[in-house]
């Protein structure tokens, strides 16, 4: 049975994105899904020391479920755990990045829709934290993933002023305005575009070709993952127009580098 299809029940899989209290025991939850993309439902009872459910839908599982369909809420009927990522819970880094990339999934996906190929690379990040993958690779691989998938990715292939094709070892600057990299006799064209440095170009360049498991050890320079860091925040906020919440609260556990 298919959501919208006039059937009451339907089956998913998803990641819990967040949650709140609801009521004296409820809780609303925010799921993602492949099929139904965010979907948002209420558990009831949950927060009952018998709840068959509580274990299984905690912030960031990944669970297979019976929901029912609601007018304003879906209710979770049923709910077993596929993967709890337990050592990227268990890690305070890990665990503030995947608070981060729920964030950015939930601001920047609607509700319904298919979202296949978004939840795979969701649940790929997930699974290289859950085995000790670099935190700031994964972060920043997903970041250009959904920029790309979100149809705002910058440009990294070519100027964005002339279209000469990106070449090693030039001191490009990275312009929001126009959406992508300057080469040296364009950088007059935005004033306030912002210097890159050439490892961070390859990077990203990088990022933007590879899958995740092909980059999980890497190694990279501190100074090229900042500036990375840093112009993939500014693409973020550019299709955002606003901040994000968890970023801030990385900084405050001095996990900054890790969020927007």
């Amino acid at each position: 049975m298919t959501r919208g299809s006039g059937h009451r029940t339907y089956r998913a899989e998803g990641i819990v994105l967040r949650g709140r209290d609801f009521g004296e025991a409820d809780r609303i939850l925010t799921l993602f899904t492949p099929e139904h993309g965010k979907v948002r439902a209420v558990a009831k009872g949950v927060r009952r020391a018998n709840s068959k459910k509580s274990g299984h839908v905690e912030p960031f599982c990944r669970c297979a479920m019976l929901l029912s369909q609601g007018r304003d809420l879906d209710l979770i009927e049923q709910a077993e755990t596929l993967d709890a990522f337990p050592e990227m819970r268990s890690s305070l880094e890990r665990l503030g990045a995947a608070f981060y990339l729920a964030e950015l999934v939930d601001t920047f996906t609607e509700e319904g829709g298919e979202s296949r190929a978004l939840y795979q690379a969701l649940v790929s990040t997930f699974v290289a934290l859950e085995h000790g993958a670099d935190v700031d690779i994964s972060c920043r691989w997903f970041e250009v993933y959904l920029l790309t998938i979100n149809g705002s990715a910058p440009s990294w292939s070519a100027c964005v002023g002339c279209g000469a094709a990106i070449t090693p070892d030039t001191a490009y600057v990275y312009s929001v305005d126009r959406g992508g990299l300057l080469c040296p006799e364009c950088a007059h064209l935005d004033a306030a575009a912002r210097a890159v440095n050439p490892a961070a170009v390859k990077l990203l360049r990088l990022l933007a070709r590879e899958p995740l498991s092909r980059l999980v050890r890497l190694r990279v320079p501190r100074e090229a993952l900042d500036d990375t860091h840093d112009v993939l925040a500014l693409a973020i906020r550019a299709g955002l127009e606003y901040d994000l919440r968890s970023p801030l609260v990385l900084q405050r556990l001095g996990l900054q580098g890790h969020g927007g």
